[in-house]
């Protein structure tokens, strides 16, 4: 079965760590600098920048409108990412919440660490993720047009996210394939945090 590994990288001005990938998703602000894809079948990794006035690739939007399976590191916020800013804006089919299946949720199955850096190096893999937190700081958090972005900088931002889903394929492959029922209960567990949970306010309070 052919899959799709994808990474983002997004600027906006909500505070990502602070407003939960929810609200940050949905911030009217939010946008994509890079998206890196590549198939299960191909060795080379694609990147999307839709500040350069790249057409939304294709064979994602085909794979997507085909039901195809889509992998990431945290795969919700790919997907939130898909639904409310990539979707709407760039009339791309919206992709079902059972096309993706998550990588890290396959690394806490096997009890390894849920961030993709530590999971690499806790497999000993020398596939790593590339440190990124001076470009997210000095540009994500900033909410900085990706046309205001050094030349040299967007070249950075492109390596990173490329690396990260180099990562994320490599972290996958001694992880044992969750199976059906595991990935139903992924999904279940999905559409929870979508509709969440109904309180008796009066009560709460």
């Amino acid at each position: 079965m052919r899959k799709l590994s994808i990474d983002f990288e997004t600027h906006s001005r909500c505070d990502l760590k602070a407003r939960g990938a929810y609200v940050y998703a949905t911030d009217p602000s939010t946008g994509v600098y890079v998206m890196s894809y590549r198939f299960s079948d191909e060795h080379q990794t694609h990147t999307w920048a839709p500040g350069d006035g790249e057409p939304f690739p294709a064979e994602v939007a085909r794979h997507i409108e085909t039901g195809g399976t889509i992998t990431a590191w945290n795969a919700a916020f790919e997907r939130l990412i898909f639904w409310y800013v990539v979707c709407p804006d760039y009339d791309v089919p919206e992709p079902a919440i059972e096309q993706f299946q998550c990588t890290a949720a396959r690394a806490r199955a096997h009890g390894m660490p849920g961030a993709l850096g530590d999971c690499a190096r806790a497999l000993g893999l020398t596939q790593l993720k590339l440190p990124g937190s001076d470009l997210i700081n000095k540009y994500s958090v900033h909410n900085v047009p990706w046309g205001a972005i050094p030349l040299e900088d967007q070249a950075l931002w492109r390596e990173y996210c490329e690396q990260d889903v180099a990562t994320e394929l490599a972290c996958g492959v001694p992880l044992r394939e969750l199976t059906s029922d595991e990935w139903r209960e992924y999904h279940v567990n999905e559409h929870i945090n979508d509709r969440g949970v109904p309180l008796d306010l009066d009560l709460v309070r």
